[in-house]
Formats: C-alpha cells, sequence, structure tokens
C-alpha cells in the first residue's frame, strides 16, 4: 500500500511539473500584439528576378503550426555571449499554378514562411505586411529561406489580375504617359526608384517576367 501511495505521489508530482509549464491559451482580444518593423532591401525589376531563388504564381493551400526557431547572432557579429533570437512563424504551402523560376518540392509545392502568427499568449504582426490567406492566390519573389523579399514581392491576385510596382522601367514610362505625365520630368530621377503601381492580368505580368529572364 505504501509503494503504491510512493508511486500516486511522484506521479502527482511529475503532472504538477509539466503543467506548470504550460500556458493556457488567452482569448485573442487578451493576447499581447508584438508589432516588428522590417527594413526591407530595395530591387529593380531585373535585380528581383536575377536575385530570386523562386518565383511562383499559387494558390494557399495550407498552414502548419506555429514553428519556433531559436538563432544565434551570425559568425562576427557581436551580439554578446549567449544572446539568441527566437523567431515564429508557420509553413504554407503552395499549390503552383505557374512556376516560372525554382523547384517544387517533392509534394509538388512550394513553402512560403509567414511570420503574420500567433501563438498561446501573443500575435505576431509585421508593419506593412498581411497574413497570407488560404484559398487566395498570389505571385511570390521568394529567397533561399523562402522568405519573400519584402511587402511588394507578395502580390494578391483577385479574378486573375494582380496589382504590382514591381516592374520594368518601360512599363512604368508607358504608364506615366497614359497618366498624361511628362516623361522630361523624370530626367534626373532614376526610374527604377521611381514608384509606379499598375494592374494587370496575371498572366501579362508572369510573360513580362519570363521576357526579363
Amino acid at each position: 500500500m505504501k509503494r503504491k501511495a510512493l508511486w500516486a505521489g511522484v506521479l502527482a508530482l511529475v503532472i504538477l511539473l509539466a503543467c506548470a509549464g504550460c500556458q493556457r491559451e488567452l482569448p485573442r482580444e487578451e493576447k499581447e500584439v508584438v508589432k516588428g518593423y522590417a527594413s526591407w532591401p530595395s530591387y529593380s525589376f531585373e535585380e528581383a528576378i536575377a536575385e530570386a531563388k523562386t518565383i511562383v504564381y499559387g494558390k494557399a493551400v495550407s498552414k502548419s503550426d506555429v514553428i519556433e526557431e531559436v538563432t544565434s547572432p551570425p559568425e562576427g557579429l557581436d551580439g554578446g555571449e549567449g544572446v539568441t533570437d527566437t523567431n515564429y512563424y508557420c509553413e504554407v504551402s503552395l499549390e503552383p499554378i505557374t512556376l516560372v523560376k525554382g523547384e517544387a518540392g517533392e509534394d509538388g509545392e512550394v513553402a512560403v514562411r509567414d511570420f503574420e502568427v500567433e501563438t498561446d499568449t501573443k500575435i505576431y504582426d509585421t508593419d506593412g505586411v498581411d497574413p497570407i490567406e488560404l484559398e487566395q492566390e498570389y505571385v511570390f519573389f521568394l529567397n533561399e529561406y523562402n522568405v519573400f523579399f519584402g511587402p511588394s514581392m507578395m502580390m494578391l491576385v483577385e479574378d486573375g489580375q494582380v496589382s504590382t510596382s514591381v516592374l520594368p522601367t518601360s512599363v512604368k514610362e508607358e504608364i506615366l504617359v497614359e497618366q498624361g505625365k511628362d516623361l522630361d520630368d523624370y530626367a534626373n530621377m532614376n526610374m527604377e526608384q521611381v514608384y509606379v503601381e499598375n494592374a494587370m492580368p496575371v498572366e501579362e505580368y508572369l510573360a513580362l517576367i519570363e521576357e526579363a529572364m
């Protein structure tokens, strides 16, 4: 009897210790919003195509659970001994409609990291970036880590139309002329840095990318 009581006590202690490290999931309105701000690199249309490991037009079909990744500062960067950084993200599976550049995984899908996630107690929100919505279609320019280069490289496609500012210089000039602008006003400017956004059929946009490759 004493032995049974001892084992029962040990089991109860194990359960208590395990639960001590547990966090109950808070209602969404009570979760802490962790706001992130990023400095995105600037790419011309041609540079974005050259730098991207993967360029894909596809539909978001599934999301993984939230992944916790603990990283250390790059070698040579003085971040202090033992300093680490924790990132939270999920893997979104994209079903390719057109794979312009790169390769799909063994399952035929392309993985995209989405950092707009929720844990049990926090909501992670990067300024200027929307979460990837399931069943929506997108065009992505991705790096070797399956992360898009910035908000402009995550393009929502609706009703076969994509709205984008990642355009060749020649197309920007055509749009400015159509808007009644005088190109002489831009003579002393780097046209690659001039912000021009345009909506067009996604197949037409993909053809522009393929022409520039």
